[in-house]
């Protein structure tokens, strides 16, 4: 059984520039090692990188509402998986609710105060940034869509729709980013240490007494 089948998720894309091929050498290598059925969706290439994801999110979001699509898997190309997720995401999903709207297998918790145990394997994030690896609902998908647009996405995300308290992350963090040059900052970033540095701090004393 793989990732998508046993966890009931109905499609899950990579998102990846045109011209990044070194991104989709990197990504492919993780579905093949994670045996994960993905498909790549290429991306809109726009000078304001953080335009182009919008705008493809959006389409991704127009599709899958379309196909009544319960749960997607979003992926950036630069997700790296810190160990094979789906024991993770098996344990997470058998916890959260049916009214969830979107479920991290990692982000960045700005402060622990955005974070609260919600059970074992659940974390309930009320402001929660990067987009590298989500899962969403169809409830989920359809009022992203109909918001204003806010660029970056993720603070459009953590503005709104964390405010109604049905977001999640993994517990334990389950996906990163590597580091490399990044189309929307047009710079080299490296965000991996620094999503884990947050994350530790904000599950520091959250499970406490847990014998994870």
């Amino acid at each position: 059984m793989n990732l998508k089948t046993e966890l009931g998720i109905d499609q899950i894309y990579i998102i990846s520039l045109p011209h990044r091929t070194d991104r989709r050498i990197s990504a492919s290598d993780q579905i093949r090692k994670y045996d994960i059925p993905a498909t790549f969706w290429l991306a809109t290439k726009n000078d304001n990188g953080a335009e182009g994801l919008y705008q493809t999110m959006m389409e991704i979001f127009e599709v899958s509402v379309k196909n009544n699509w319960q749960k997607i898997m979003i992926l950036e190309d630069d997700f790296i998986f810190l160990t094979d997720p789906l024991p993770g995401l098996t344990r997470s999903m058998s916890e959260f609710p049916d009214s969830f709207d979107m479920l991290y297998l990692g982000c960045n918790i700005p402060h622990p105060i955005y974070a609260e145990q919600y059970s074992n394997y659940l974390i309930r994030v009320r402001r929660a940034l990067s987009t590298h690896a989500v899962i969403y609902s169809n409830k989920a998908m359809k009022k992203i869509l109909e918001l204003d647009k806010q660029l970056p996405i993720d603070l459009m995300l953590a503005h709104t729709i964390h405010k109604q308290g049905e977001s999640f992350c993994t517990y334990p963090l389950l996906c990163v980013q590597s580091p490399g040059y990044s189309d929307i900052e047009h710079r080299t970033t490296d965000y991996k240490s620094f999503i884990e540095e947050r994350y530790s701090k904000a599950v520091k004393d959250l499970f406490a007494g847990s014998n994870q």
